[in-house]
C-alpha cells in the first residue's frame, strides 16, 4: 500500500514537471530525489506571464482597460461635438447681427429716400 502511494505520487510529480516544460524523457531517467529537487526549484522559481494562457484576473483587468478607453475616446468625441455646435452657435449668432444690422442700414436708406422725395 505505502507502494502504490508513492507511486502515485511520483506519478503526479512527473505530469506536473512534464506540464511545466521539462523533457518527458529526462523525466523518466531522473531519480526521485532529484525531480523532488526540480519540483522544488520550479516552484520556487518566478515564471513569467504566459499571454497565451491569462490569469482570471488578467481578462477582467483587460476589460477594464479597454472600457476605460472606450469612455475617454467617447467623451473626446463629445467635447468635439460640444466645441463644433457652439462654434456653430457663434456663426449663427454672427449672421443674425449681421442680418439685423443689413435691415437697420437698409430702414435709414429707406426712410431718407422717402425724406428727400417728400421733400421735392
Amino acid at each position: 500500500m505505502l507502494l502504490n502511494v508513492i507511486l502515485h505520487i511520483m506519478e503526479r510529480l512527473y505530469s506536473r514537471l512534464v506540464g511545466a516544460g521539462y523533457d518527458e524523457e529526462l523525466m523518466f531517467a531522473t531519480e526521485q530525489s532529484d525531480l523532488l529537487n526540480m519540483y522544488a526549484e520550479y516552484m520556487l522559481t518566478p515564471r513569467p506571464a504566459d499571454p497565451a494562457h491569462p490569469k482570471p484576473g488578467d481578462e477582467v483587468r483587460l476589460c477594464e482597460i479597454a472600457l476605460k478607453e472606450l469612455e475617454l475616446q467617447l467623451a473626446a468625441e463629445i467635447q468635439q461635438q460640444r466645441t463644433e455646435m457652439d462654434m456653430r452657435a457663434t456663426e449663427l449668432r454672427l449672421q443674425a447681427q449681421r442680418a439685423d444690422e443689413d435691415l437697420a442700414i437698409r430702414r435709414q436708406d429707406h426712410v431718407r429716400i422717402r425724406e428727400r422725395d417728400a421733400c421735392c
